[in-house]
């Protein structure tokens, strides 16, 4: 199993997460991160 959320992001299914993959796994979990900063400024 590779990075956070295992091999969805082994694009290439050869087991391993090369730079490209890695950095789509990133910016993924950024933009969770920024959705819920943005949902939490909606709830004040």
């Amino acid at each position: 199993m590779n990075g956070i959320f295992g091999d969805t992001f082994d694009f290439d299914g050869d087991g391993k997460l090369d730079i490209i993959e890695q950095a789509a796994e990133l910016a993924f979990i950024a933009n969770i991160i920024e959705d819920e900063e943005t949902d939490d400024d909606d709830d004040e």
